[in-house]
């Protein structure tokens, strides 16, 4: 963004129009209703498919960070769907629900990811491959500690 001032625009519209709208019914409506049935790895998971499916029409509309990555390779579509939806789920229904289920939570997060991902200016599949190595890992650290935690409450109740 050359004009810096075109950013107030640009994130108000990213904000609205991406955030918001998707974590109202993703966190808000989606997740409580999986979390009824299953637990939140679970629920994560399940969620992160239908959010990805929510994205696939973004590489077919040109000019989106999505596009861009389909004109590499048809692998970035399904590396995409599995590698980017999967662990941000897990971050962002984790962060929900350590945060007594607040959307502001999720469409905090949401926003900071879309927002800093248009504003770096780094070449598509670099941004790509950071951005999926930086989720795994936060994804993986908060797995664990989930899983350290389930298992030390076994312990104590034995």
């Amino acid at each position: 963004m050359a004009n810096p001032i075109k950013i107030i625009p640009f994130a108000i519209f990213m904000l609205f129009f991406g955030p918001i709208v998707e974590e109202l019914g993703w966190r808000g409506f989606a997740l409580d209703h999986l979390e009824k049935h299953y637990n939140w790895v679970v629920s994560s998971i399940v969620l992160a498919f239908f959010w990805s499916l929510w994205h696939l029409p973004l590489f077919f509309i040109e000019g989106t960070y999505q596009y861009g990555l389909l004109q590499k390779s048809y692998f970035y579509i399904f590396s995409y769907m599995i590698g980017m939806f999967i662990p941000t789920s897990i971050i962002m229904d984790w962060l929900y629900n350590k945060n007594n289920k607040s959307i502001l939570s999720g469409v905090l997060f949401h926003f900071s990811m879309n927002f800093y991902g248009e504003l770096i200016d780094i070449p598509n599949s670099l941004k790509y491959t950071v951005s999926i190595f930086i989720t795994f890992i936060f994804a993986g650290i908060i797995l664990m500690t989930y899983k350290r935690n389930i298992n030390s409450s076994v312990e104590k109740k034995i």
